[in-house]
């Protein structure tokens, strides 16, 4: 965890920031980002370049991207120069000519190329580049793959991606190497889309890790070059703890539900979504350090932010969380997580005593198959009966029958409170 304590002085941000100890980097910049000194810009611009550790250079990306430009900049963005005096303002006109698609002014950009010495400009324009142009662009693109400076390299990468043509795309191979993770994961995901084989691979294991700049990345890519074969680590990806991961996987998946992929239409109907918000100085300090959130957040409005912290429960074996998930089970309003939850109660419950099965037994009438069949599973797992025969006796799963009951009944038995003992509230 970083520890932001206040920095007052340049004397001691710079000591930190030509610390040995990765650390005391990362505490520099974000000092850096919440400081008004004119060396500010610079210096994060130089960890973002240049920084050994990953995480350092992730937080300088993000640091630099909020405190970059006004609102003020953005509405004149058509209108700077690309001789204007401020590398941040020349970032600004560069995204904005290749996200209006203004062919016309690859002339520029490229004549540009030669003039420009600030990394952060150089990988607009490599990125532009490659959105507006076309196969004979690639040779030039493929100098960039060398490039000193990762953003350049990524970007590079995102553009021989974009233009599509075989010869480019065989270049990014080396790269798969990259020590930089945003450079892997924009390799991955377009050789990945191109049809390459077990390059997905390497997105499953970014996803995996523990580290948010990792996951990130992958996301990023993901949302960049989405492939249907993708859908379930960009579903994973929609639940995770960081809105920066979430937002990215929801953009990935609406492009893959807009062409047709049933899957990522699904897992955006069965999660509400909301429009990304503008990042804040704030927010990217608690990107940075990756919080978990506790579980007393399963009260919060997002319901893929619960579902994260269902499959953390889960994934952690956390019996002292079963009896909140419990009582949890009459407020959840999302059939998705709700579905989650049940399946948690089985994972947990299992081998333990409590009447948990009761509970459970009263979501077999929901209308949302997702829910019956997981209160199924989580019966099958405590050795609950299903229902029971003609003669009233209890039927097993074994036997794969479930007994038909009035609807009205089970769910009037839905807040029904566990007693204390064993496993259960107040045990």
């Amino acid at each position: 965890m970083v520890t932001t304590l206040e920095i007052d002085s340049m004397e001691e941000i710079r000591r930190l920031f030509e610390s040995a100890d990765e650390h005391d980097r990362l505490r520099a910049a974000i000092a850096l980002g919440r400081s008004a000194l004119p060396e500010a810009a610079e210096m994060l611009r130089l960890l973002a370049s240049a920084d050994p550790a990953n995480r350092v250079r992730y937080a300088a990306r993000k640091l630099l991207a909020v405190m970059r430009l006004s609102a003020d900049d953005r509405d004149e963005a058509g209108r700077i120069e690309l001789t204007d005096p401020s590398p941040e303002r020349r970032v600004l006109a560069i995204e904005a000519a290749a996200a209006a698609g203004e062919s016309g002014r690859l002339p520029a950009l490229l004549a540009h190329l030669d003039d420009e010495s600030d990394p952060s400009v150089i990988a607009s324009l490599v990125k532009a580049i490659g959105a507006l142009g076309g196969p004979s662009q690639i040779s030039l693109l493929g100098t960039f793959l060398r490039d000193a400076d990762p953003r350049v390299r990524a970007n590079a990468v995102d553009a021989l991606s974009a233009i599509g043509e075989p010869v480019g795309l065989a270049l990014l191979i080396p790269l798969l190497q990259d020590d930089d993770h945003r450079v892997q994961a924009s390799v991955a995901a377009a050789l990945t889309a191109a049809g390459y084989e077990n390059t997905l691979e390497i997105l499953e294991r970014m996803i995996a890790s523990g580290h948010v700049w990792m996951r990130d990345s992958a996301a990023y890519a993901l949302a960049l070059t989405p492939v249907p074969e993708a859908v379930e680590l960009l579903g994973r990806l929609l639940t995770d703890h960081s809105r920066s991961v979430r937002e990215k996987a929801q953009h990935g998946l609406e492009k893959l539900a807009r062409s047709g992929t049933r899957r990522a239409a699904q897992l955006l109907d069965g999660l509400a979504h909301v429009a990304p918000a503008e990042d804040t100085m704030e927010a990217v300090e608690g990107l940075i350090e990756d919080r978990a959130p506790g579980h007393e957040r399963l009260t919060c409005a997002d319901p893929r932010l619960r579902m994260n912290i269902v499959n953390t429960i889960i994934s952690e074996l956390d019996v002292a969380s079963l009896a909140g998930l419990l009582e949890h089970l009459e407020l959840e309003e999302n059939e998705f997580v709700l579905s989650r939850v049940i399946a948690a109660v089985g994972v947990l419950g299992a081998g333990r005593s409590g009447a948990y099965g009761a509970i459970v037994a009263n979501y077999l009438d929901s209308d949302d198959p997702r829910v019956v069949a997981n209160a199924l599973d989580t019966l099958r797992a405590l050795g609950e009966p299903l229902g029971r025969d003609a003669h009233g006796r209890p039927v097993h799963a074994a036997c794969g029958h479930v007994a038909d009951e009035d609807s009205g009944a089970r769910r009037s038995r839905r807040s029904a409170r566990l007693p204390a003992g064993p496993g259960g509230p107040g045990g």
